[in-house]
């Protein structure tokens, strides 16, 4: 159970890892993607915008013209006949535009009026040809619009010359009726959206008529500026690669009907049909209102295909690095279950194998604890022995050494013959070998009885001002015979470093020394012994000094020296036999100076002598203490 939730754990974060890079890669490349369409979007506003602006400035121009044109008409007087004719193509600014067309239109209420109208226009266009109006003629009261003059363009446009189009009454087109009565009625410009054509050879797409109200030589008359929105926008080409259509469309209420009518032309950029993108909601368009005299024109531009061209470089490449990665993530993780099962696997193992160790040590456990109590009741019965033994010693070195003192006395006495001539001379021998042998066995006991001391814990270190001079020159002084029987330069040097008094157990510190001097003496058969003493800091820093022990004998051999302070251990059994001692100085010596603190070092080499050097702290002591001890 416990092995399925962990595999379950692995693939539920192995799943997570690659749905979170998937997710990331596919937010990633959306978010490129819809950079790439706002920067697109952004680049079609600004090209319709230049496009919408530059159309806002030639509208703007006709409508310019159409409002000024009744006034510069008043200003420079009502021309004549044919001289309104050049009137009207010299004053009309956008009549030089190849887009813009200028219509004069009469108007005629009677048949005589209508008759004197024909001849205004034969005498306005053609002088030469004689003309003759179109149509019936209409009843008194009855209004015509009638087209008088055009300019040039529509004149080259038409096989004729445009001749069958003067005297056409455009009181039967309805929207350039309703254009011409708002003009004359409001006497004002008016401006509409016209989709009747005067010829077939006319464009069928629609115009943008501006209309201007003004008193010609023969009655009321209005001034047309037609403006063939399919040329304007085809002289705007350039802006073809991202708008594909261009949309007019106003929006007026009838004063008449009441109604609300809506006009509307739409036409491509390039003068050629063109795949058409409709705006879907999404922005693609941009559009401008141009305010006129009477009425509101919007103008609006579609994106083509080639505008919404995205560039998906940035969205393939950021979908394959991101792709990449997530593989990537995918085999590190994959990777880190393959270990992690590996290491359960091992962990398993060495946890099976942990019981069985641990079912062992349990057995062990029993046994040892068995083991343990029979060994802790040994080391009772060890240490009970141990003290006995110790107890033993101490008691039976102190009778001993009762009786021995009286056996040097005598011996000393027989071998001075202090009491008279003994007689023979091997009795004197005899008693100086009963006194040497006595006071070798004296040495011994003296050494037992330390040793049992020290392992009961009855010696201790007495700590008190001391003179280390007067230490070394009374162990000289205890020495010099023994040196001097064996003609052994025994000598000392105190550093000037040591004070004068320093504090430590001057009675210890004396049995180490003789202890180490006389061994020293001992095993040197030529040469010297020397004591010094001088100033030596610890390894850790602290204040130390040093009682060193050097002579030339014999020496130590180096794989002796590591036991040398151990008891009851003689370096070399010969020597030993020739000198005698069991051994127990040196380590009397270490356990004296481990109690006060201090290191026992040798340092020897065979047949070149050998240094002890005792080191231990350094503790000066005062002026104000009691020096009793050193007088």
């Amino acid at each position: 159970m416990h092995e399925r939730a962990i595999n379950n754990r692995q693939v539920i974060l192995f799943s997570l890892v690659l749905l979170l890079g998937l997710a990331l890669t596919a937010f990633t490349a959306a978010k490129i993607y819809q950079n790439s369409v706002d920067e697109a979007r952004t680049k079609f506003r600004d090209v319709a915008a230049q496009l919408l602006n530059e159309l806002f400035v030639d509208l703007n121009s006709v409508s310019s013209s159409v409002a000024q044109f009744p006034q510069l008409f008043q200003i420079l007087g009502e021309p004549q006949d044919a001289l309104l004719a050049d009137f009207i193509d010299n004053f009309t600014a956008v009549n030089a535009s190849k887009s813009v067309t200028s219509f004069l239109v009469l108007v005629s209420d009677s048949p005589e009026t209508r008759e004197q109208l024909g001849y205004a226009i034969s005498a306005l266009n053609y002088p030469e040809v004689e003309f003759e109006m179109p149509g019936e003629v209409p009843a008194d009261g009855q209004l015509e619009y009638l087209l008088a003059y055009f300019s040039w363009l529509e004149r080259e446009a038409t096989p004729d010359g445009g001749a069958r189009l003067l005297g056409t009454n455009l009181f039967e087109y309805a929207d350039y009726r309703r254009l011409i009565e708002t003009a004359i009625f409001h006497d004002r410009p008016a401006v509409a959206l016209v989709k009747e054509t005067l010829s077939n050879e006319a464009s069928k797409t629609g115009k943008l008529v501006f209309a201007s109200p003004i008193q010609s030589p023969t009655g009321p008359a209005v001034l047309l500026e037609v403006v063939h929105i399919d040329l304007l926008i085809g002289s705007h080409d350039k802006y073809s690669s991202h708008v594909s259509r261009v949309t007019l469309s106003e929006s007026y209420l009838d004063e008449k009907s009441g109604n609300r009518i809506t006009s509307q032309i739409s036409l491509p950029t390039n003068g050629s049909e063109v795949e058409i993108v409709p705006d879907d909601g999404t922005g693609w368009s941009a559009s401008r209102d141009i305010v006129f005299a009477d009425r509101t024109v919007n103008l609006t531009a579609y994106a083509n295909s080639e505008a919404h061209i995205i560039n998906n470089d940035a969205v393939i490449t950021s979908t394959i690095l991101g792709l990449i990665i997530t593989a990537l993530l995918g085999f590190v993780v994959y990777d880190q279950m393959r270990r992690s099962n590996r290491v359960v696997e091992i962990v398993k193992r060495r946890t099976r194998a942990l019981k069985e160790a641990h079912s062992e040590l349990e057995s062990h456990y029993k046994l040892l604890q068995n083991l343990n109590t029979e060994v802790d009741d040994a080391r009772r019965a060890a240490e009970a022995a141990n003290l006995a033994k110790s107890e033993f010693l101490a008691t039976m070195s102190h009778e001993l050494r009762t009786p021995l003192n009286a056996i040097l006395g005598f011996s000393e006495i027989l071998e001075s013959q202090a009491l008279g001539p003994i007689g023979d001379d091997r009795y004197v021998e005899y008693a100086n070998d009963i006194h040497v042998s006595g006071r070798h066995l004296l040495s011994i006991i003296n050494d037992i009885l330390d040793l049992a001391k020290l392992e009961a814990g009855r010696i201790e270190i007495d700590i008190k001002p001391m003179d280390p001079s007067l230490l070394v020159e009374r162990v000289i002084g205890l020495l010099r015979h023994q040196a001097d029987e064996k003609n052994l330069k025994l000598d000392f040097e105190i550093s000037e470093k040591i004070p004068d008094r320093i504090r430590g157990d001057e009675l210890r510190l004396r049995q180490v020394l003789i202890n180490l001097a006389s061994n020293a003496i001992k095993f040197t058969h030529e040469g010297s012994v020397s004591i010094g003493v001088h100033v030596s800091p610890f390894k850790n820093g602290a204040a130390g000094w040093i009682l060193e022990v050097k002579d030339t004998g014999i020496g130590i051999p180096e794989d002796k020296q590591s036991v040398l302070f151990d008891r009851f251990t003689q370096v070399d059994t010969t020597h030993t036999r020739h000198h005698g001692g069991v051994g127990l100085g040196l380590a009397i010596c270490r356990e004296l100076v481990q109690r006060m603190d201090g290191i026992i070092e040798v340092v020897s080499k065979e047949n070149a002598g050998t240094t002890i050097t005792v080191q231990l702290p350094l503790d000066e002591a005062g002026d104000d203490e009691d020096d009793a001890s050193l007088i």
